[in-house]
């Protein structure tokens, strides 16, 4: 059974450098550019960096248009040595935007299109992630169905839409479908909360997550770095748990 990678939500208003320097960490581009329009933004070093393309924000922030390019996301992923990056996506939320599921979808599709090429023709050090997208099974579905009709399936894939769902029951739902559909896959959860991951249902479905919850209530760098140790230390619990056993429960 493999034990899953954390990678711990980058705080963009204070850096916490030190506690992040032995940690993966995750850096949202959606967030970093709202801060100033730019890519302006002072890098933590860590274990191992991984890029969201900022696809929460395009959606609820930009009306479904994102304010930089991909070529500008790739160009800045590549000057701060990020390890991954996530293909640009739309996150499907249905309280987000008024826009349909499946529009969101067919976006996220054109983008992934784009970003493809283009990594394909440049000399790119990170890897390219690709974001499946949807919010119920058969939308799930839907999006496997494009992506292996556009090529776009990898043997590292992100899931999309999964931030801040307590519901264990309807992640291990959608993880049935995807894995029915690409079985051959390892994936990220993108923002799967600590329920989720004590669910042992889930144990061994998953290869990485991510988390910005660690440094929520924080008001100073002391207390955000006390925080982020605190969480990091419940994370490596669970996967201890997880390490130990030998089948899924």
């Amino acid at each position: 059974m493999q034990t899953p990678e954390m990678y711990y939500g980058i705080d963009c208003p204070t850096n916490t450098t030190d506690a992040f320097s032995q940690r993966k960490g995750m850096l949202s581009a959606g967030m970093v550019w709202k801060m100033g329009k730019n890519f302006n933004f002072t890098v933590p070093e860590t274990r191992e960096l991984f890029v969201d393309s900022g696809g929460f924000q395009v959606v609820s922030s930009w009306g479904l248009e994102y304010p930089y390019t991909t070529k500008e996301l790739f160009n800045w992923a590549e000057s701060i040595n990020a390890d991954l990056l996530a293909c640009p996506d739309f996150a499907c939320e249905p309280e987000l935007h008024s826009s349909s599921v499946e529009k969101r979808i067919e976006l996220t599709i054109e983008h992934h299109a784009e970003a493809m090429a283009l990594y394909e023709d440049g000399d790119y050090s990170f890897q390219l992630v690709p974001v499946l997208q949807g919010y119920y099974a058969d939308q799930y579905q839907y999006c496997i169905n494009r992506f292996k009709k556009e090529g776009f399936v990898r043997d590292y894939m992100a899931i999309g839409t999964v931030c801040k769902r307590d519901s264990p029951d309807a992640i291990h739902k959608v993880m049935e479908t995807i894995e029915s559909g690409l079985p051959n896959t390892d994936f990220h959860m993108f923002g799967m909360t600590l329920n989720a991951w004590k669910d042992t249902r889930m144990w061994g479905r998953f290869k990485s997550a991510d988390t910005a919850a660690w440094n929520w209530g924080g008001q100073t760098q002391a207390h955000k770095v006390e925080l982020l140790t605190e969480y990091a230390a419940k994370v490596d619990a669970i996967r201890d748990k997880i390490g130990g056993q030998t089948k899924l429960c």
